[in-house]
């Protein structure tokens, strides 16, 4: 880099710019002695505010640029310049050491004269000291970065100056400083913002503030802090009054509330207190006089209040101020004891104008010893009548004592203040039995004792004479499969039996009386049932009814046999067969019979079966297919087999290898190599192309070629001289294949298990040129770093950059073999997938094969080569279609992808690129468009390394990098940047080329009313960090991506990590208002059914309901039910109806059928169902079922049955209504709303989200984090 210019001025060094520097070394070298280096980012330098400062004495001073970047080495140094510092000409004084006090957190202290900053020392019991430089005379402990651990801190504080002439004071008194362990994390209050009007301070009230904390500080001297509860000040009224002076006042707002801590500091004002102009008037003294208890004065012009001193004869003055002149000494608090007091009068204002007065005159006041003895209360006189025992209110009294004393035993005593008590009430109910019943009077005024007893009364208990009452026995009727019974007074429940004829006996117990036979879960079995009725009742007076009379029912066999499905007819189509879809079919057995040999069955839902692509590929020879149609339903049997049709597999050749051999043709160029050499494999090249276009090649002639043409390449020879790249390429073990030359740019290698890292040494061609591998320079003639080798096939990238501009890309795969001794895990396995090609917007227009790793730790990776002869059906398929560009597809539908990398031959590239066509590499996290105008030119063995950051750690470093780059802060502001979805990292050796990148965004992340998605997709930018180092941010354009997403759209011309950021203000965030409240004990109680009366209630509030239509009247929901208002909309809406019989039964649970059919009214579900449960079938609910199933609102069990009579729990119902509203769940909370619904209950974010009030923000992986 060039030299920066230095010039001195004063004791500033300054210096041009140097282009590409990123810091300056600057050197300060003294005459006699060890230089001193500083490292700055900006081209200046104070050499007076270097710490340590420099000694007198005179100093040569050079500069050099360096940078971060390894193309540029730093500069020589620059010219020198002389730099002297002067002996100090008078001996420096110490600064005074500050005074300091603790408040809260913070740490306040005099302003020291002539001190620049201050050096906070602050020591923990145990550990390193912490030092902090602040420039101003307070810090907040609280706000310390990185913040104090909990424990104890002793503080002192030293002033220093920048004034060579000044040394820093002694350490400070310390302050001992506590910090606790966090319970939650607490919020700061805000900070006030003050004003100043007169000798007044006012301030704003500031949330959840106790009080506040009004520190004056002097110009010199101590502060003064005053504690308030009002956000108001007078300082002309503080006591002791303010000397006159200048003083700068701040205010803290403060509290003890739980989750909260101390505001900062606010704005300070200045307030100055005159020097007065006349000499402060004491005041006139009052004249007293003593009249009984009861002091009186003249009131005292000026006076706002009065020192009362009332001195005993021996001991000690007790002062009371008072504003009124007169004072009552018999009402003084503590109470005055017996004896003689001297008292006397000043009067105080509040005016520094005026001075308190002297004494007044001295009156004596006595208090006597108490003569009179304590009085007892007179005994009341009671009577009984009934239960209740009355007495007279006796003078004087506060309470009675009752006791009642049985014949034998404990007698019992009772409190009371009314003069009356009714023996049936009491908390623990009276035995049978005699009892004696006195009261006594009592008193709380120590002059009065407690009455003796009363007169006694006598209360006799009897015994209970009515025994329980017998329920008079239902009687019962059976219309159909409905039981019926006469309602029986005083029964809450009936208990239902139903006794096979051989069985065990099914209890049933309901409320309502009646209960549908057909209807019960589990279902009963064909057979003959007794069936009776018990009455049963809650009230201990009644006992449970005998058994009703016994109906009986029958449960008939089914009488339809099944029917056998319809065989299918089917064809064939060259590797396909096709069928007639079979009416109530639910699935199709295929059999592949071959001539000789076991036939195959395959078992598809589908009518239509590829025979090229079952998991076990058929072998060479002709096949019978027939295929027979099956149900589910024990209602239908198998069909008889189809006809067959015969298909014959022929012997597949594969060319894989020839393509890949014949596509490196395209790497080399002419001009590289010998023309004998050339003309050889040019011959080769033309053979093999002949033998890819032979339909008829036999397997032998297709390896043959491959193999003469892999020797012609092999045996090029380069023309001498440099042609650029690589002269060699040695790997640190192993062997290449083929072995290195200069012109070939792929190779393979296999190693052994153990070998589980590799170098490779290259040399360049030419000198200048750059060398990377996997991404990393490495040094012409030197080792590259360890590269890991996973067990299979690792890909090395070597890229040569020359000094034009130019690279050459080479590709080595290194196959890492599997273990074979015992206890190691696994070796990776591969699988070929195919994928599909698409014309963009048109459809599948050829495949590709994707090579599939699955790693051990459970991912797998992807690598797609993009076959020059897929290209070319691509490309011709594409034009046709008329559509602009080829994509080649590859999908991940599990997630399980950890990375893609695409291998794009030069062949392939071609094809694409003069049928003036773009190409797209579509991920489900991703995707690259390469337009046609940056196909050209580019370096040999293109490839594509697309790695999506899926972890959560990974996702929260990128935010964390984000938030401290420059350029994000400078649009954050005071907001605040969230990750949207998945960042995603692309490598290429793709350089200098226009790219358009798509990003997808679950588009659940965005709201749907207008002005807010238009405001929430305005905060949305992408963060792009370079692997060059530079950073960016971009605004995207918003598309679609695929179904459920939206696309973010931008070009760039480098690669690197692109992550999408939501740049938003928490306060801004979204809320939700909770929809159910908990149960009257204070428990959500999760397992609890869920009434109809609740779910009106949930409907009426989410819903917002307003009356549309007219609302029938329910006979048991009267006006006064605390859901009246709700059912009464929901009906008038049509969301719910009542029952046949005229009532709507609010309290009755509600079933999971009668949910769907809330659901599908409520969302207008129409269209097909899906009735694939296995219990649902005639069900009056089946069609709503299927309806909200399918619309995803609801889900089955896991033994694939619905239960549409099981009744719905309130942990269930929020789960439905959450899925419904689209809301939540909710995640975030530190610890349960609910005691009974632990963080561990499976509905729990979900139950969190329907019952809390909350802000939240969008999750990228779905639901919502609160926002505390």
């Amino acid at each position: 880099m060039t030299k920066p210019d230095i010039t001195l001025t004063g004791s500033v060094v300054t210096w041009n710019a140097v282009d590409h520097a990123d810091k300056y070394e600057v050197t300060i070298t003294p005459e006699n002695g060890t230089p001193i280096t500083v490292t700055v980012t900006d081209p200046t330098i104070d050499l007076s505010k270097l710490d340590p400062t420099l000694e007198p004495g005179t100093y040569s001073v050079t500069v050099k640029a360096k940078s971060n970047d390894p193309a540029y080495t730093e500069s020589d140094a620059s010219n020198a310049v002389t730099y002297t510092v002067e002996e100090p000409t008078t001996p420096p004084t110490q600064l005074t050491k500050p005074d300091i006090t603790l408040s809260g957190d913070v740490v306040t202290w005099n302003a020291v004269e002539h001190a620049d900053k201050y050096e906070v020392t602050i020591t923990p019991d145990n550990g390193t000291p912490i030092t902090v430089t602040v420039t101003d005379p307070t810090i907040d402990l609280s706000k310390l970065d990185p913040t104090l651990e909990p424990g104890t801190y002793s503080v002192t504080v030293k002033a220093k100056s920048n004034d060579p002439a000044y040394t820093e004071s002694d350490a400070s008194n310390a302050v001992t400083y506590t910090v606790e362990e966090p319970t939650t994390p607490p919020t700061q209050l805000t900070k006030p913002d003050i004003t100043l009007s007169g000798d007044v301070v006012t301030w704003n009230a500031v949330e959840h503030a106790e009080k506040y904390e009004v520190t004056i500080t002097p110009d010199n001297g101590t502060p003064i802090t005053v504690t308030v509860t009002d956000p108001t000040i007078d300082l002309s009224k503080l006591d002791p009054s303010l000397v006159p002076g200048t003083y700068q006042v701040i205010v803290t707002a403060k509290t003890e509330q739980a989750g909260y801590t101390d505001s900062e500091p606010s704005n300070p004002v200045k307030y100055t207190v005159e020097e007065p102009t006349t000499p402060p008037t004491q005041l006139t003294k009052p004249d007293i006089t003593l009249s009984g208890d009861v002091v009186t004065w003249n009131t005292v012009d000026h006076a706002d209040k009065y020192e009362v001193t009332i001195t005993p004869d021996n001991g000690a003055p007790i002062t009371v101020t008072v504003t009124d002149p007169t004072v009552d000494l018999s009402k003084v608090d503590p109470s005055l004891v017996p004896g003689t007091y001297s008292v006397t009068v000043k009067a105080k204002s509040n005016d520094p104008a005026y001075t308190e007065s002297d004494a007044s005159n001295a009156v004596t006041y006595t208090v006597e010893e108490p003569t009179t003895p304590s009085t007892s209360l007179t005994p009341p006189v009671i009577a009984l009548t009934g239960d209740t025992v009355t007495w007279n209110a006796v003078e004087h009294a506060d309470k009675y004592e009752v006791t009642i004393a049985p014949e034998n035993g404990t007698p019992i005593t009772v409190t009371v203040t009314d003069p009356t008590i009714d023996l049936s009430k009491l908390d623990s109910s009276l035995e049978p039995g005699t009892y004696s019943v006195t009261v006594k009077a009592k008193s709380n005024d120590p002059a009065y004792t407690e009455s003796d007893a009363s007169n006694a009364v006598t209360y006799t208990v009897e015994e209970p004479t009515t025994p329980p009452t017998q329920l008079t026995k239902p009687v019962i009727a059976l219309t159909g499969d409905v039981v019926t019974w006469n309602a029986v007074e005083h029964a809450d429940k009936y208990e239902v039996t139903i006794t096979p004829a051989n069985g065990t006996p099914i209890t049933v117990t309901v409320t309502d009386p009646t209960i549908d036979l057909s209807k019960l879960d589990p279902s009963l079995v064909p057979g003959t049932y007794s069936v009776t009725v018990k009455a049963k009742s809650n009230d201990p007076a009644y006992t449970e009814s005998d058994a009703s009379n016994a109906v009986t029912y029958t449960v008939e066999e089914p009488t339809t046999p099944p029917m056998s499905l319809t065989p299918p007819v089917i064809t064939l189509t060259g590797d396909t067969v096709t069928w007639n879809a079979v009416e109530h079919a639910d699935k199709y057995e295929v059999t592949i019979a071959p001539e000789n040999g076991t036939p195959i069955t395959v078992t598809v839902t589908d009518p239509t079966i590829d025979l090229s692509k079952l998991d076990s590929s058929l072998v060479s020879g002709t096949y019978s297919v027939t295929v027979k149609a099956k149900s589910n339903d024990p209602a239908y049997t198998d069909s008889a087999s189809s006809n067959p049709v015969n298909y014959t597999n022929k012997p597949v050749v594969d060319k894989t290898a020839l393509q890949t051999e014949v596509d490196r043709s395209a790497g080399l160029n002419e001009s590289e190599y010998t023309a004998d050499s050339w003309t050889k494999y040019q011959a080769e090249l033309a053979k093999a192309k002949e033998v890819l276009a032979n339909e008829a090649a036999t397997q032998e002639q297709v390896d043959a070629a491959q193999k003469a043409l892999q020797a012609a390449r092999e045996a090029l020879t380069p023309k001498s001289g440099n042609v650029g790249g690589l002269q060699s390429l040695v790997p640190s073990k192993g062997t290449l294949e083929p072995n290195f030359s200069a012109g070939v740019y792929s190779y393979s290698m296999t190693v052994s298990n153990s070998v589980k890292e590799l170098q490779f040494t290259m040399t360049a061609a030419n000198p200048g040129a750059a060398i990377t591998v996997n991404g990393k320079a490495v040094p012409s003639g030197q080792a590259s770093g360890p590269i890991s080798l996973n067990v299979g096939d690792n890909i090395v990238t070597i890229v040569v950059k020359e000094q034009d501009g130019s690279e050459k890309t080479y590709t080595v795969i290194v196959t890492r073999k599997k273990s074979t001794g015992g206890g190691s895990a696994p070796a990776p396995t591969v699988e070929k997938i195919t994928v599909d090609v698409e014309a963009t917007g048109h459809g599948v227009v050829a495949q590709t094969e994707i090579e599939r790793t699955s790693n051990n730790d459970g991912t797998k990776s992807d690598l797609v080569t993009f076959e020059t002869a897929r290209a070319l059906e691509a490309v011709e398929k594409t034009l046709a279609a008329k559509s602009p560009a080829v994509r080649v597809v590859i999908p991940d539908e599990k997630d399980e992808v950890k990375d893609v990398r695409v291998d794009l031959p030069d062949a392939a590239l071609k094809a694409v690129k003069d049928a003036r066509l773009d190409l797209e590499i579509y991920t489900d996290n991703g995707m690259v468009t390469i337009p046609n105008s940056s196909l050209s030119d580019l370096n040999p063995n293109l490839y594509f390394h697309l790695v999506p950051i899926k972890k959560e750690e990974e996702r929260k470093q990128v935010e964390e990098r984000a938030r401290t780059e420059q350029i994000v802060r400078e649009m954050m502001q005071n907001n605040n940047v969230y990750v949207v979805d998945r960042p995603m990292t692309i490598e290429t050796n793709m350089t200098s080329r226009k790219v358009k990148i798509t990003l997808p965004m679950n588009a659940g992340h965005v709201p749907t009313e207008a002005k807010a998605r238009e405001a929430y997709l305005s905060k949305l930018v992408v963060f792009i960090e370079h692997s060059d180092g530079d950073r960016e941010l971009v605004k995207p354009e918003i598309g679609t991506y695929s179904d459920g997403k939206l696309g973010l759209s931008f070009t760039i011309d480098k690669f690197s990590t692109f992550t999408i950021l939501n740049v938003e203000n928490p306060d801004n965030a979204a809320s939700h208002k909770a929809y159910i409240v908990g149960l009257p004990d204070g428990t959500f109680g999760p397992a609890v059914s869920m009434t109809r009366a609740q779910v009106a209630m949930i409907l009426y509030r989410v819903l917002e309901l307003k009356e549309t239509g007219t609302a029938p009247s329910f006979p048991d929901v009267s006006s006064k039910h605390w859901a009246a208002e709700a059912i009464r909309q929901v009906t008038a809406a049509g969301l719910m109806i009542g029952m046949p019989d005229g009532s709507f039964k609010p309290e009755q649970v509600i079933t999971r059928a009668e949910m769907a059919t809330i659901i599908a009214r409520w969302k207008g579900l129409e269209g097909a169902a899906d009735n694939s449960f296995n219990d649902v079938a005639g069900h009056w609910g089946a069609e709503a079922i299927g309806r909200a199933f399918k619309a995803g609102y609801m889900e089955g069990m896991p033994d694939g049955s619905f239960q549409p009579n099981k009744v719905l729990t309130r942990a269930e119902g929020v789960t439905v209504f959450n899925r419904v509203l689209g809301r939540g769940p909710l995640y975030g909370m530190t610890e349960p709303t609910w005691s009974d619904v632990p963080m561990s209950h499976w509905a729990f974010y979900q139950i969190e989200e329907a019952s809390k009030d909350h802000d939240y923000t969008s999750r990228a992986e779905g639901g919502e984090t609160i926002v505390q």
